[in-house]
């Protein structure tokens, strides 16, 4: 894992510029992309879940303030596209995704499918 903070931290622009195409992609969003949409921030959360470290550095404090900022806009986004289109159908949920990766259901069915299929968030 050390090697792929090391490896993001010499691209950490490239990382901001991912976001930023993440959140301009999802303002133009229809339903038939809420799924690509989805997996972009996956995969943005996945590096603020194991590699946040790179941010934290003194000398990357606009890039922090700038993620943040970009990502609170694109989860605004996917909000959106919930709220209009509905939640992705369970078929095309990944499984195994982990519950505080909510953007795959914005706009729940209830109870979502964490409780409607036991083990959802457990991986295959």
């Amino acid at each position: 894992m050390a090697r792929v903070t090391e490896a993001l931290r010499e691209r950490i622009d490239q990382v901001w510029d991912f976001v930023i195409d993440a959140k301009v992609d999802a303002q133009d969003a229809r339903d038939d992309e809420q799924f690509d949409a989805s997996w972009r921030r996956s995969a943005i959360q996945l590096f603020l879940d194991h590699h946040a470290a790179v941010l934290r550095e003194p000398d990357s404090e606009t890039r922090r303030i700038g993620i943040a900022e970009d990502v609170e806009l694109l989860d605004d986004e996917l909000r959106r596209l919930g709220e209009a289109y509905g939640p992705l159908p369970d078929d095309e949920l990944p499984r195994g995704l982990p519950r505080h990766h909510w953007w795959w259901w914005p706009a729940p069915l209830p109870g979502g499918p964490h409780e409607r299929y036991p083990g959802w968030d457990e991986p295959r």
